[in-house]
């Protein structure tokens, strides 16, 4: 699959379609991840804590 993807990579740009293969490059981790979460029911374990770095405290 990632020899796909690189080869799709490079010859994209050599027949005009350099947005469509970026676009591509871009969404095919975020579609994978999102369709592990949904197909095997499991979490990411670097997303558990993404947002223990928000402060506690809110703004009075």
């Amino acid at each position: 699959m990632v020899g796909v993807q690189l080869w799709l990579f490079v010859w994209a740009p050599a027949h005009g379609k350099a947005l469509d293969a970026s676009l591509g490059f871009l969404l095919l981790p975020i579609t994978l991840v999102l369709g592990g979460r949904l197909v095997f029911k499991s979490r990411c374990p670097w997303c558990s804590g993404s947002a223990s770095w928000w402060p506690r405290w809110r703004w009075r």
